[in-house]
């Protein structure tokens, strides 16, 4: 079963052509030199709601069991924003 989900994205001329050739220099495709970037881009963003959620496991019992949704992106901004401001 393929979980990859499809999107379409819209490029600038010069940065699209940057993409193609770097791929082709890689021997890989576009779409997984767009993958890594994105992947590296969210990847503290990530971590951050994997703390979260063990958080909220452990404090909770279940995750997100008794804090919904709202209060939970609500810490990860929090958490986001003293990492960033370096606190």
């Amino acid at each position: 079963m393929n979980t990859r989900k499809r999107t379409t994205l819209y490029f600038e001329p010069g940065l699209y052509e940057a993409l193609r050739l770097r791929a082709a220099a890689d021997d890989r495709s576009i779409s997984e030199l767009v993958n890594d970037a994105v992947r590296a881009f969210v990847a503290e963003d990530l971590a951050d709601l994997s703390a979260v959620t063990r958080q909220l496991s452990s404090v909770h019992g279940a995750p997100g069991a008794a804090m919904g949704l709202d209060s939970a992106l609500a810490e990860l901004q929090f958490a986001t924003l003293a990492r960033r401001s370096g606190h």
